[in-house]
């Protein structure tokens, strides 16, 4: 019997910084290896460990069991689609489980997919250039009632501006109350002048505003 591996870059017990779960505590389950090479990637890909599903739900379950009822699960990357977490997701002890995805892995499975508390997608620009490309890439996810977007906002050109976000609102009929705006930034001093702009941004739109609290606190 062939038992399945996942490369895993870190496992750690955090508060969640971003998103529709911002504030909460999670454990982190951030997986090696993309389907993108983005310049602003934050995960060292060449760090990593093969971990069988077994072995990482042993480790998850242990860290789980140090924490209170309401901790989440978060699983990202790299591109966490990549992998098959469904054994892992039956066998770990908490309902709060979240993946966070570039959406470009679309997986058919319906009852998969609504296992995720929130599936959160983050559209990349320069992955999907066309009006047609981000036609189809939106229609891929917007229905499930689980999902939410999330987009960068700022000044350089991987980022998303607000007449961008206008246009995925209006073109590609994305709900307002699912799409996340987040200030660009991994310093505090760069938040500080595009959280504002964020902000106003959010407030024309009607859309969510979230921050990055873990680099406002110095958290990881």
């Amino acid at each position: 019997m062939i038992m399945s591996e996942i490369p895993i870059n870190e496992i750690f017990y955090s508060i969640q910084g971003e998103g529709p779960a911002m504030g909460q505590p999670v454990i982190f389950v951030r997986s090696s290896g993309c389907n993108l090479h983005c310049s602003n990637c934050d995960t060292n890909h060449s760090r990593h460990e093969m971990m069988t599903n077994d072995r990482l739900i042993f480790r998850i379950n242990e860290m789980l069991s140090r924490q209170n009822d309401n901790c989440r699960v978060v699983i990202t990357g790299g591109e966490p689609f990549l992998h098959d977490w469904k054994e892992v997701m039956t066998c770990i002890n908490t309902r709060y489980i979240d993946i966070e995805t570039n959406g470009l892995i679309k997986n058919n499975d319906s009852e998969y997919l609504e296992m995720f508390r929130y599936l959160v997608i983050s559209p990349k620009k320069d992955s999907i250039p066309s009006p047609q490309d981000r036609r189809d890439y939106f229609s891929n996810w917007k229905d499930l009632d689980n999902v939410h977007f999330k987009f960068v906002i700022g000044t350089q050109p991987w980022m998303y501006l607000q007449s961008e976000i206008k246009e995925c609102i209006e073109l590609y009929e994305l709900p307002a109350n699912k799409i996340w705006l987040m200030p660009g930034g991994a310093e505090r001093h760069q938040l500080d002048i595009s959280g504002p702009m964020t902000w106003k941004i959010a407030m024309r739109l009607g859309t969510n505003y979230c921050d990055r609290l873990h680099i406002r606190n110095k958290g990881k």
